[in-house]
């Protein structure tokens, strides 16, 4: 069985999108990943950031 996760519209409570649910390792390696990623990101001087964010 798929666990899914339904996202509402806050304000009319409509369901606008259903997402698979994630399992916890998944989610743990995604912010390792990421953790490492910021800071590679942080690393860069300003202007190669814009260069970056240019192409």
């Amino acid at each position: 069985m798929i666990h899914e996760h339904h996202v509402l519209n806050p304000a009319t409570e409509e369901v606008v999108a259903t997402v698979p649910a994630t399992p916890a390792p998944a989610v743990h390696t995604a912010v390792v990943r990421a953790t490492a990623a910021q800071r590679t990101w942080a690393a860069l001087a300003p202007a190669d950031r814009a260069r970056l964010l240019r192409r």
